[in-house]
């Protein structure tokens, strides 16, 4: 074989490999730049979407708050005089300003009066702000006190504005009160400072060396990293964003624009439009995120360039980093998806019910709205109870309770949850229950409502209007005293085709893209419902057919419940009115609302209740009367000495009451640690806050039984 005979063999050979090199190293870029600008998007997102609700949530406790002052106020006005207002102006003032509440955004409470039925306007403010207004200093004017004004009850939202007094911008929620003939009395206010949202939208970077604003509705900048740039329009042209201002204030939602930012570097802009108008805008740098790539493509070249052979396994390599980096991204929107998904379900039944309620005309229809309310806010307590415990979450792992309830009650209170938007599409809602199922199960109600409540929401939410939706649970056998049911949600719906069901419990399927654009939704419910089914040893099944609806089957097992479970579950714990007559309890608590709270419940039955701001004091009062009590209800966290401190001093103090006297912990320290911590303190038991009413008078009955005729 001549030379050339031989080199030609190996020509082709060296020009096939530097071919196919090519051609992988330009698919694995491609591929890779592909994948990386997915997992931008899908960050995105879940970054905005958990800003918004951040944003969303610091305003709506702040209208709350206002909601609850414009109701202290009515009642002052109607009962009491100028004075007790200002006292109370005080207070939550104070309340408000030293942390007590939580919301530190907030400068206090002031108002607008009209004094004495109609003559001098008068402006009531804390005297714990160091500031005295101007003689004849009025509100009227104000653009927000005017909104007000025009707005009956209802509380407005101001433009964001800089404050004359902390150079700040600040918002000022506002709500009228009127007397009971329907006139107005005056005008409650509360400032909100920004710089608390401003710090949510600086640290919501997309990566590092990313940046966050904020504008209001008329494009003015209120946050932004670049603070020169707060207080400007972004119409201006020395503001990078004013290319796009066009789009946004025409109600247009910026994804992944390109532009540069003030300092020149390359970035992908993402907006979003907030419930209340203003504009979020994120910006991410470029470079960064494709860096990676880029470094990819050096190493496939280098290691190419030795043996052909490497290739395949840098193509693992490649394959198995992508695979990492797409599970490590799915994980964290899991998380944000899931966290979205448990708390806007009872909040949207509590914000639609409130809005009802303000609206009804009759005392019925409120305590319906109330109850519904009530209902969706124990529900939410719940989920805000898993989210907290974090370190199970981000591990999806989900523990079921084993406890005794109300199967029927349960079913009623999801419909009651999901119903409200059926009713708002003119949609029927049927609910039907085999009377063989026991009443009361053993099992975890909570999982149960939420897979329920999940199903029940994707049949509203795909049924249009005036269509059919129900829920149908039937007895399916009973093996070894263990109960399986069947539970069916089906509706009229658009229906799935056989195609598009094959991925539908996967995490963050749905039926197509035009699905989620129109109907909106992670996609993550169903996985999560699949989840809790099979821990609860059933499973879910899916017909459907398009154009005529869906029918989502799920068994699950449960135990009867016991007995003595079944009259607490169904109908609540019933306390007849005097039951507690000569009896007395001491209450170590030192939020005075708090104390209200419990002397409220307990006024129909007669018992009496000693209070003490703290736990020094609790103390005190046992040591001069210990046999006057009958039990302890004893607050953790109060000043001067705390509940676990005030228990061990009871409980060695030398008098025979104080080994027995039962001490019950009433504490917004839910979590199992707590519970342990109580009763290793010498506590008999807990009772959580919020406090549940049924809960409460079943701890009353159970230790005061010995004192009841």
């Amino acid at each position: 074989m001549s030379m050339k005979e031989k080199i030609k063999p190996l020509y082709l050979q060296i020009l096939f490999t530097i071919l196919a090199f090519t051609a992988m190293v330009v698919l694995s870029y491609t591929f890779n730049s592909r994948t990386v600008r997915e997992n931008l998007s899908r960050n995105a997102e879940s970054v905005l979407a958990f800003t918004q609700q951040r944003i969303e949530s610091e305003l709506i406790a702040s209208r709350i708050l206002l909601g609850s002052v414009l109701q202290t106020v009515r009642q002052i006005t109607a009962d009491g005089s100028a004075s007790d207002l200002q006292d109370y102006i005080n207070v939550i003032s104070w309340y408000i300003i030293s942390g007590e509440s939580g919301l530190k955004n907030i400068n206090g409470v002031y108002g607008h009066f009209e004094a004495d039925g109609g003559g001098e306007a008068r402006f009531i403010y804390s005297e714990n702000i160091d500031w005295i207004p101007p003689d004849n200093f009025s509100l009227a004017g104000f653009p927000w006190y005017d909104d007000a004004v025009k707005a009956g009850g209802d509380i407005v939202e101001s433009e964001p504005y800089v404050d004359y007094m902390t150079d700040k911008y600040i918002i000022t929620y506002a709500g009228a009160v009127h007397g009971k003939d329907g006139k107005r009395i005056g005008i409650v206010c509360i400032d909100v400072s920004l710089d608390r949202i401003g710090e949510i939208v600086g640290n919501a970077a997309l990566g590092e060396g990313g940046y966050g604003a904020l504008a209001a509705r008329d494009l003015t900048i209120f946050a932004h990293a670049n603070h020169g740039f707060v207080g400007k329009r972004m119409y201006e042209h020395e503001l990078p964003l004013s290319q796009y201002a066009n789009d946004i204030s025409q109600g247009n939602e910026l994804y992944e624009r390109p532009m540069k930012s003030w300092n020149g570097d390359k970035v992908i802009v993402f907006s979003r439009i907030l419930h209340n108008g203003w504009h979020l805008v994120l910006m991410s740098p470029k470079d960064k995120y494709y860096i990676g790539t880029r470094q990819m493509l050096a190493i496939l070249i280098l290691l190419g360039s030795v043996l052909a052979s490497t290739l395949i396994m840098v193509l693992i390599r490649i394959d198995m980093a992508v695979i990492k980096a797409d599970e490590e991204s799915r994980q964290k929107s899991a998380f944000l998806a899931n966290m979205s998904h448990e708390i806007r379900t009872p909040m949207n039944a509590i914000i639609g019910m409130t809005s009802v309620g303000k609206t009804a005309v009759d005392l019925a229809r409120k305590d319906y709205c109330l109850d519904k309310i009530e209902n969706a806010s124990q529900h939410l307590l719940g989920v805000i109870n898993d989210i907290l415990d974090m370190s199970k979450i981000e591990a999806n792992m989900f523990e079921l309770a084993c406890e005794d309830f109300c199967f029927e009650k349960m079913l009623q209170r999801v419909v009651g949850i999901v119903g409200f938007r059926a009713d708002e599409k003119g949609q029927k809602v049927g609910v039907y229950m085999d009377k063989a199922i026991p009443r009361v199960l053993l099992g975890d109600e909570q999982r149960l409502a939420q897979v329920i409540a999940n199903l029940l929401g994707n049949a509203v939410k795909f049924t249009p209007n005036g269509g059919k939706v129900w829920v149908d649970a039937a007895f399916a056998g009973l093996e070894d005293g263990v109960y399986t049911i069947r539970v069916t949600v089906g509706d009229s719906g658009i229906g799935i085709s056989a195609d598009q069901q094959a991925g539908l419990f996967r995490a963050f399927a749905q039926a197509d893209t035009g699905t989620a654009r129109k109907y909106g939704g992670t996609g993550l419910g169903l996985a999560i419902s699949k989840s809790i089914v099979e821990m609860m040893g059933g499973s879910i099944e899916l017909e459907s057919e398009v154009g005529k609806g869906s029918s989502f089957s799920f068994t699950f097992k449960a135990k009867r419940g016991v007995t003595v479970g079944e009259g607490v579950a169904e109908g609540g714990v019933s306390v007849a009115d005097g039951i507690f007559k000569g009896r007395r309890v001491l209450l170590a608590e030192d939020v005075d609302v708090n104390r209200e709270i419990i002397a409220s419940l307990v006024e129909p039955t007669l018992l009496e209740v000693d209070c003490a701001a703290n736990g020094r004091e609790a103390v005190a009062k046992f040591e001069r009367a210990p046999d006057r009590y009958d039990m302890i209800l004893m607050d953790v966290q109060m000043p001067e000495m705390d509940g676990y401190e005030a228990t061990r001093r009871i409980r060695e103090s030398g008098h025979a009451k104080g080994k027995t006297v039962p001490i019950i912990a009433m504490t917004a320290n839910v979590f199992r640690e707590d519970v342990d911590k109580c009763l290793e303190s010498g506590m008999d038991g807990h009772i959580g806050k919020p406090v549940h009413i049924d809960e409460f008078f079943g701890v009353l009955l159970k230790y005061l039984a010995a004192a009841l005729p």
